[in-house]
């Protein structure tokens, strides 16, 4: 049985009482034993134990936020090393092949006498100065930001991910 009662200063007390009976064999009597157990202890116990539960709780799944922010940001990470590493590479392999192409044009219009020839090698040359300075940019390469492109798709901007932008 569970009783609640009040202490002299007003508190309560929750106590737990078993009655058990036994028989005493020589004189042939039924007496009864009394157990008094104070269960206010163990209350407060079970409500400092669900406390901490849910602080632990609370603690758990805020540092599992954390940990999945830390991942997404290692994830981005890695993938920006890559993007700067694959048009570093990129770059690199247009640089010398644009170079020679150029160097070409400079010279074909030093040496071309037509108007309409001239006219199509700085078309040419424009072209080739364009990809130049996205060659620039690629190298240049500082963050991870992207443009909208068609539908949802998205591709990097390299004018806002370089370090130096163009003028354009």
């Amino acid at each position: 049985m569970k009783l609640t009662l009040a202490d002299s200063r007003g508190e309560n007390v929750s106590l737990s009482l078993t009655l058990i009976p036994y028989h005493v064999a020589p004189v042939n009597e039924r007496r009864t034993a009394i157990f008094i157990e104070d269960l206010t202890g163990k209350a407060a116990l079970a409500d400092a134990v669900q406390h901490y539960t849910q602080e632990l709780e609370a603690l758990v799944h805020n540092k599992t936020r954390e940990l999945k922010t830390m991942q997404a940001k290692l994830i981005m990470a890695e993938q920006f090393a890559a993007m700067v590493k694959t048009a570093g590479g990129v770059a690199h392999e247009l640089r010398q092949p644009l170079t020679t192409l150029m160097g070409t044009i400079e010279l074909l219009l030093e040496e071309t006498r037509s108007q309409p020839l001239a006219s199509r090698l700085e078309i040419i040359m424009a072209q080739a100065e364009r990809m130049a300075d996205i060659i620039r940019k690629m190298e240049s390469l500082v963050e991870f930001r992207t443009r909208n492109y068609i539908g949802d798709t998205e591709i990097l901007d390299l004018d806002l991910a370089a370090d130096h932008p163009s003028d354009s």
